[in-house]
Protein backbone atom coordinates (compact mmCIF):
# COMPACT_ATOMS: atom_id res chain seq x y z
CA UNK A 1 0.00 0.00 0.00
CA UNK A 2 1.26 3.46 -0.91
CA UNK A 3 1.82 5.59 2.14
CA UNK A 4 3.27 8.81 3.40
CA UNK A 5 3.39 10.90 6.53
CA UNK A 6 1.31 14.00 7.13
CA UNK A 7 2.92 14.97 10.42
CA UNK A 8 5.26 17.89 10.91
CA UNK A 9 8.09 16.28 12.88
CA UNK A 10 11.63 17.67 12.59
CA UNK A 11 13.57 15.89 9.85
CA UNK A 12 15.86 14.22 12.41
CA UNK A 13 12.93 12.31 13.89
CA UNK A 14 11.44 11.65 10.47
CA UNK A 15 14.63 10.12 9.09
CA UNK A 16 14.95 7.79 12.06
CA UNK A 17 11.29 6.81 11.80
CA UNK A 18 11.38 6.17 8.07
CA UNK A 19 14.66 4.27 8.14
CA UNK A 20 13.39 2.08 10.97
CA UNK A 21 10.43 1.27 8.75
CA UNK A 22 12.68 0.49 5.78
CA UNK A 23 15.11 -1.59 7.84
CA UNK A 24 12.20 -3.53 9.30
CA UNK A 25 10.97 -4.40 5.84
CA UNK A 26 14.50 -5.37 4.78
CA UNK A 27 14.89 -7.78 7.69
CA UNK A 28 11.58 -9.39 6.84
CA UNK A 29 12.27 -9.70 3.10
CA UNK A 30 15.85 -10.88 3.62
CA UNK A 31 14.84 -13.08 6.55
CA UNK A 32 17.73 -11.61 8.52
CA UNK A 33 17.49 -11.15 12.30
CA UNK A 34 20.45 -8.77 12.42
CA UNK A 35 20.32 -4.99 12.14
CA UNK A 36 22.06 -4.41 8.83
CA UNK A 37 23.29 -0.99 7.78
CA UNK A 38 21.83 1.19 5.08
CA UNK A 39 24.26 2.45 2.45
CA UNK A 40 23.69 6.13 1.56
CA UNK A 41 24.97 7.00 -1.90
CA UNK A 42 24.98 10.76 -2.66
CA UNK A 43 25.80 12.07 -6.10
CA UNK A 44 29.45 13.12 -6.42
CA UNK A 45 28.84 16.54 -7.94
CA UNK A 46 26.66 17.92 -5.14
CA UNK A 47 28.50 19.82 -2.40
CA UNK A 48 25.77 19.95 0.23
CA UNK A 49 24.83 16.23 0.17
CA UNK A 50 21.45 16.16 1.97
CA UNK A 51 21.69 12.37 2.19
CA UNK A 52 24.84 12.64 4.27
CA UNK A 53 23.18 15.12 6.61
CA UNK A 54 20.08 13.00 7.05
CA UNK A 55 21.96 9.87 8.04
CA UNK A 56 24.42 11.62 10.33
CA UNK A 57 21.43 12.65 12.44
CA UNK A 58 20.11 9.10 12.44
CA UNK A 59 23.35 7.70 13.81
CA UNK A 60 23.63 10.38 16.50
CA UNK A 61 20.22 9.33 17.77
CA UNK A 62 21.57 5.86 18.53
CA UNK A 63 20.43 4.02 15.43
CA UNK A 64 22.52 1.51 13.51
CA UNK A 65 25.69 2.84 11.96
CA UNK A 66 25.82 3.59 8.28
CA UNK A 67 28.69 3.73 5.84
CA UNK A 68 28.34 6.52 3.31
CA UNK A 69 29.63 5.90 -0.19
CA UNK A 70 31.20 8.97 -1.82
CA UNK A 71 33.56 9.57 -4.72
CA UNK A 72 37.30 9.75 -4.11
CA UNK A 73 37.44 13.21 -5.69
CA UNK A 74 35.23 14.74 -2.99
CA UNK A 75 36.68 16.44 0.09
CA UNK A 76 35.32 15.28 3.44
CA UNK A 77 35.86 16.75 6.89
CA UNK A 78 35.87 13.54 8.92
CA UNK A 79 35.61 15.50 12.17
CA UNK A 80 32.27 16.90 11.10
CA UNK A 81 30.84 13.58 10.00
CA UNK A 82 29.19 11.10 12.33
CA UNK A 83 29.28 8.29 9.79
CA UNK A 84 31.88 5.94 8.44
CA UNK A 85 33.18 7.18 5.10
CA UNK A 86 34.12 4.82 2.29
CA UNK A 87 35.19 6.05 -1.11
CA UNK A 88 34.56 4.61 -4.54
CA UNK A 89 35.81 5.76 -7.91
CA UNK A 90 33.74 7.82 -10.32
CA UNK A 91 36.40 7.39 -13.00
CA UNK A 92 37.92 10.81 -12.38
CA UNK A 93 39.58 10.46 -8.99
CA UNK A 94 41.99 13.38 -9.30
CA UNK A 95 39.66 16.18 -10.33
CA UNK A 96 36.13 14.82 -10.41
CA UNK A 97 33.80 16.59 -12.82
CA UNK A 98 36.38 19.24 -13.71
CA UNK A 99 38.75 16.53 -14.95
CA UNK A 100 36.28 15.17 -17.49
CA UNK A 101 36.42 16.03 -21.17
CA UNK A 102 32.73 16.98 -21.21
CA UNK A 103 29.56 16.58 -19.13
CA UNK A 104 28.55 13.67 -21.34
CA UNK A 105 31.89 11.95 -20.78
CA UNK A 106 31.73 12.42 -17.02
CA UNK A 107 28.20 11.07 -16.66
CA UNK A 108 28.87 8.07 -18.89
CA UNK A 109 32.01 7.12 -17.00
CA UNK A 110 30.33 7.74 -13.65
CA UNK A 111 27.65 5.22 -14.56
CA UNK A 112 30.13 2.63 -15.77
CA UNK A 113 32.80 2.93 -13.08
CA UNK A 114 30.82 3.77 -9.98
CA UNK A 115 28.21 1.08 -10.49
CA UNK A 116 31.05 -1.46 -10.42
CA UNK A 117 32.86 0.11 -7.46
CA UNK A 118 29.58 0.38 -5.55
CA UNK A 119 29.05 -3.35 -6.03
CA UNK A 120 32.60 -3.97 -4.83
CA UNK A 121 31.90 -1.92 -1.69
CA UNK A 122 28.79 -3.96 -0.89
CA UNK A 123 30.83 -7.16 -1.18
CA UNK A 124 33.54 -5.66 1.01
CA UNK A 125 31.08 -4.69 3.75
CA UNK A 126 29.49 -8.13 3.62
CA UNK A 127 32.92 -9.70 4.09
CA UNK A 128 33.46 -7.49 7.15
CA UNK A 129 30.25 -8.79 8.72
CA UNK A 130 28.33 -5.61 7.91
CA UNK A 131 25.89 -6.71 5.22
CA UNK A 132 23.93 -3.95 3.53
CA UNK A 133 20.15 -4.21 3.59
CA UNK A 134 19.31 -1.13 1.52
CA UNK A 135 20.90 1.45 -0.76
CA UNK A 136 19.58 4.99 -0.42
CA UNK A 137 20.73 6.67 -3.60
CA UNK A 138 20.40 10.15 -5.05
CA UNK A 139 17.80 10.42 -7.79
CA UNK A 140 20.52 11.45 -10.23
CA UNK A 141 22.03 7.95 -9.90
CA UNK A 142 19.16 5.71 -11.09
CA UNK A 143 21.60 2.94 -12.02
CA UNK A 144 22.20 2.40 -8.28
CA UNK A 145 18.83 0.65 -8.23
CA UNK A 146 20.22 -1.96 -10.62
CA UNK A 147 23.06 -2.59 -8.17
CA UNK A 148 20.56 -3.00 -5.32
CA UNK A 149 18.49 -5.49 -7.32
CA UNK A 150 21.64 -7.40 -8.24
CA UNK A 151 22.26 -8.07 -4.54
CA UNK A 152 18.60 -8.59 -3.66
CA UNK A 153 18.47 -5.60 -1.30
CA UNK A 154 16.09 -2.67 -1.10
CA UNK A 155 16.54 0.29 -3.44
CA UNK A 156 15.46 3.63 -1.97
CA UNK A 157 15.61 6.75 -4.13
CA UNK A 158 16.21 10.10 -2.43
CA UNK A 159 15.19 13.26 -4.28
CA UNK A 160 16.92 16.42 -3.08
CA UNK A 161 14.77 18.87 -5.05
CA UNK A 162 11.20 19.86 -4.28
CA UNK A 163 8.29 17.62 -5.15
CA UNK A 164 6.98 20.33 -7.48
CA UNK A 165 10.19 20.32 -9.53
CA UNK A 166 10.32 16.53 -9.58
CA UNK A 167 6.71 16.33 -10.69
CA UNK A 168 7.51 18.50 -13.69
CA UNK A 169 10.51 16.35 -14.63
CA UNK A 170 8.41 13.20 -14.20
CA UNK A 171 5.74 14.46 -16.59
CA UNK A 172 8.41 15.41 -19.12
CA UNK A 173 9.96 11.93 -18.86
CA UNK A 174 6.59 10.27 -19.40
CA UNK A 175 5.85 12.49 -22.41
CA UNK A 176 2.89 14.04 -20.59
CA UNK A 177 4.42 17.52 -20.79
CA UNK A 178 5.56 17.95 -24.41
CA UNK A 179 8.56 20.16 -25.06
CA UNK A 180 9.35 22.80 -26.10
CA UNK A 181 6.70 24.72 -24.21
CA UNK A 182 4.68 27.09 -26.34
CA UNK A 183 4.99 30.80 -25.52
CA UNK A 184 1.92 32.00 -23.69
CA UNK A 185 0.86 28.47 -22.76
CA UNK A 186 -0.12 27.33 -19.27
CA UNK A 187 1.38 24.27 -17.60
CA UNK A 188 -1.30 22.29 -15.76
CA UNK A 189 -0.10 19.39 -13.61
CA UNK A 190 -1.71 17.45 -10.73
CA UNK A 191 -1.17 19.02 -7.32
CA UNK A 192 0.37 22.22 -8.70
CA UNK A 193 -1.00 25.66 -9.38
CA UNK A 194 -1.11 26.71 -13.04
CA UNK A 195 2.40 27.64 -14.18
CA UNK A 196 3.67 29.90 -16.91
CA UNK A 197 6.51 28.41 -18.96
CA UNK A 198 9.16 30.60 -17.30
CA UNK A 199 8.12 29.23 -13.89
CA UNK A 200 9.25 25.72 -14.81
CA UNK A 201 12.86 24.50 -14.28
CA UNK A 202 15.35 26.07 -16.68
CA UNK A 203 16.08 22.75 -18.40
CA UNK A 204 12.39 22.59 -19.31
CA UNK A 205 11.75 26.26 -20.04
CA UNK A 206 14.89 26.71 -22.16
CA UNK A 207 14.62 23.39 -23.95
CA UNK A 208 17.85 22.23 -25.56
CA UNK A 209 20.21 23.96 -23.15
CA UNK A 210 22.81 21.60 -21.69
CA UNK A 211 21.47 18.35 -23.22
CA UNK A 212 23.57 16.15 -20.92
CA UNK A 213 22.09 17.68 -17.79
CA UNK A 214 18.60 17.71 -19.26
CA UNK A 215 18.92 13.95 -19.75
CA UNK A 216 20.28 13.65 -16.21
CA UNK A 217 17.33 15.35 -14.51
CA UNK A 218 14.68 13.70 -16.66
CA UNK A 219 16.16 10.20 -16.47
CA UNK A 220 15.85 10.25 -12.69
CA UNK A 221 12.47 8.69 -13.37
CA UNK A 222 13.63 6.00 -15.79
CA UNK A 223 13.11 3.19 -13.27
CA UNK A 224 11.28 4.85 -10.40
CA UNK A 225 8.39 2.40 -10.65
CA UNK A 226 10.79 -0.39 -9.63
CA UNK A 227 12.06 1.33 -6.48
CA UNK A 228 10.99 0.09 -3.07
CA UNK A 229 10.70 3.53 -1.47
CA UNK A 230 10.75 7.16 -2.63
CA UNK A 231 12.08 9.79 -0.22
CA UNK A 232 11.81 13.55 -0.70
CA UNK A 233 13.85 16.30 0.92
CA UNK A 234 10.74 18.31 1.80
CA UNK A 235 7.98 18.28 4.39
CA UNK A 236 4.33 17.45 3.85
CA UNK A 237 2.68 20.75 4.71
CA UNK A 238 4.91 22.63 2.28
CA UNK A 239 3.75 20.61 -0.74
CA UNK A 240 0.71 18.70 0.46
CA UNK A 241 -1.20 18.55 -2.82
CA UNK A 242 1.65 17.28 -4.98
CA UNK A 243 2.79 14.83 -2.27
CA UNK A 244 -0.75 13.44 -2.12
CA UNK A 245 -0.68 12.92 -5.88
CA UNK A 246 2.75 11.27 -5.85
CA UNK A 247 1.70 8.96 -3.03
CA UNK A 248 -0.80 7.40 -5.43
CA UNK A 249 2.11 6.24 -7.58
CA UNK A 250 4.89 5.24 -5.17
CA UNK A 251 5.67 4.52 -1.53
CA UNK A 252 6.45 8.11 -0.63
CA UNK A 253 7.96 9.54 2.53
CA UNK A 254 8.88 13.17 3.16
CA UNK A 255 11.92 13.51 5.45
CA UNK A 256 13.05 17.09 4.92
CA UNK A 257 14.46 19.51 5.39
CA UNK A 258 17.79 17.71 5.72
CA UNK A 259 20.01 20.56 6.83
CA UNK A 260 22.70 20.85 9.53
CA UNK A 261 21.27 20.46 13.02
CA UNK A 262 22.08 24.01 14.12
CA UNK A 263 19.65 25.31 11.49
CA UNK A 264 16.90 22.92 12.52
CA UNK A 265 16.72 21.56 16.08
CA UNK A 266 20.18 22.40 17.53
CA UNK A 267 20.66 18.88 18.90
CA UNK A 268 24.18 18.68 17.49
CA UNK A 269 25.98 21.83 18.62
CA UNK A 270 28.93 21.48 16.25
CA UNK A 271 26.81 20.57 13.25
CA UNK A 272 26.90 23.78 11.21
CA UNK A 273 27.86 22.48 7.77
CA UNK A 274 27.64 19.37 5.64
CA UNK A 275 31.23 18.23 6.09
CA UNK A 276 31.67 17.57 2.39
CA UNK A 277 33.01 19.78 -0.39
CA UNK A 278 33.74 19.73 -4.08
CA UNK A 279 36.60 22.17 -3.58
CA UNK A 280 38.95 22.90 -0.71
CA UNK A 281 37.15 25.49 1.46
CA UNK A 282 38.80 28.90 1.65
CA UNK A 283 36.35 30.69 3.91
CA UNK A 284 38.82 33.24 5.28
CA UNK A 285 39.99 34.20 1.79
CA UNK A 286 36.42 34.66 0.61
CA UNK A 287 35.37 36.64 3.67
CA UNK A 288 38.43 38.89 3.46
CA UNK A 289 37.70 39.55 -0.19
CA UNK A 290 34.08 40.33 0.60
CA UNK A 291 35.01 42.64 3.48
CA UNK A 292 37.05 44.79 1.10
CA UNK A 293 34.07 45.40 -1.17
CA UNK A 294 31.77 48.43 -0.77
CA UNK A 295 28.25 47.77 0.52
CA UNK A 296 25.81 46.71 -2.22
CA UNK A 297 28.64 46.11 -4.71
CA UNK A 298 28.46 42.29 -4.80
CA UNK A 299 25.67 40.16 -6.22
CA UNK A 300 25.59 36.53 -5.09
CA UNK A 301 23.68 34.05 -7.23
CA UNK A 302 22.98 30.47 -6.28
CA UNK A 303 24.09 29.07 -9.59
CA UNK A 304 26.28 30.07 -12.47
CA UNK A 305 24.14 27.81 -14.59
CA UNK A 306 21.36 30.41 -14.51
CA UNK A 307 23.79 33.05 -15.73
CA UNK A 308 25.10 30.78 -18.45
CA UNK A 309 21.68 29.88 -19.76
CA UNK A 310 20.40 33.46 -19.64
CA UNK A 311 23.49 35.17 -21.00
CA UNK A 312 21.77 35.60 -24.37
CA UNK A 313 18.85 37.19 -22.55
CA UNK A 314 20.97 40.22 -21.74
CA UNK A 315 21.59 39.82 -18.02
CA UNK A 316 25.36 39.92 -18.27
CA UNK A 317 25.26 42.74 -20.80
CA UNK A 318 23.24 44.83 -18.36
CA UNK A 319 25.83 44.12 -15.65
CA UNK A 320 28.66 45.59 -17.71
CA UNK A 321 29.81 48.98 -16.51
CA UNK A 322 28.04 48.70 -13.16
CA UNK A 323 31.18 47.90 -11.17
CA UNK A 324 29.29 45.01 -9.55
CA UNK A 325 31.00 41.67 -9.04
CA UNK A 326 28.81 38.74 -10.03
CA UNK A 327 29.36 35.57 -8.00
CA UNK A 328 27.80 32.26 -8.94
CA UNK A 329 29.34 28.84 -8.48
CA UNK A 330 27.61 25.60 -9.39
CA UNK A 331 28.49 21.93 -9.66
CA UNK A 332 27.98 22.12 -13.42
CA UNK A 333 30.62 24.81 -13.92
CA UNK A 334 34.18 24.45 -12.59
CA UNK A 335 35.59 27.61 -11.07
CA UNK A 336 38.28 27.99 -13.72
CA UNK A 337 35.79 27.75 -16.56
CA UNK A 338 33.37 30.06 -14.71
CA UNK A 339 36.03 32.74 -14.28
CA UNK A 340 37.04 32.45 -17.92
CA UNK A 341 33.43 32.73 -19.06
CA UNK A 342 32.17 35.48 -16.79
CA UNK A 343 35.10 37.30 -15.22
CA UNK A 344 34.38 40.66 -13.59
CA UNK A 345 31.77 42.73 -15.28
CA UNK A 346 32.84 46.35 -14.70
Amino acid sequence: MVGYSKDNKPSNDKVAEVMSEINGEAKQSLQSPCSSPTLPCPRPHQPNAPILQAFSHQRCQGHSANTVCISKSMLVDLNSSTMDIDTTSDGYDEGGYDQAESPEAYLARLHDVRSRTLADLIKKLDGLGRPVDAIVYDGFLPWALDVAKEFGILGVVFFTQTCAVNSIYYHVHKGLLPLPLSPGSTVLLPGLLPLEPWETPSFVYIYGSFPAFYDLVVNQFSNIDQTDWVLFNTFYKLEAEVVDWMAKLWRVRTIGPTVPSMYLDELLKDDTDYGINLFKPKSSVCMNWLSDKPISSVVSLGTALVLYINRNGGFLERMKGTGVDVIGLDWTVGYGRWKETFGKWN
